[in-house]
């Protein structure tokens, strides 16, 4: 499991919306850094490569699908409007107080 293919796919399961509320990655990130202290550097060449992977691909999906997403949140769930509208003004004024 803590080949290199199987590094790379539980990082970017971490990484990756979705799956990543039942993939920790803590435990695939402790095993590429004791690999890398045995001297294996693929595997953390590849546990890096798949949290890449994910976040973008993460990003990508957001970028594509969050608006529809969120009308149809909205339109489940009326009162998650409101919660929205904080988040937007929020990241509005303080985005980089929020991202540090």
């Amino acid at each position: 499991m803590f080949d290199g293919l199987g590094l790379f796919l539980g990082a970017l399961g971490d990484a990756l919306i979705g799956p990543n509320l039942f993939v920790p990655g803590e435990p695939f990130f402790i095993a590429a850094g004791f690999q890398l202290y045995s001297g294996a550097w693929m595997a953390l060449v590849l546990v890096m490569l798949g949290g890449l992977l994910g976040d973008q691909l993460s990003y990508f999906i957001g970028y594509r699908y969050g608006a529809k997403a969120q009308r149809r949140l909205i339109k489940f769930r009326p009162k998650t409007k409101r919660l929205i509208a904080r988040c937007r003004y929020l990241v509005a004024r303080k985005g980089t107080y929020i991202i540090l």
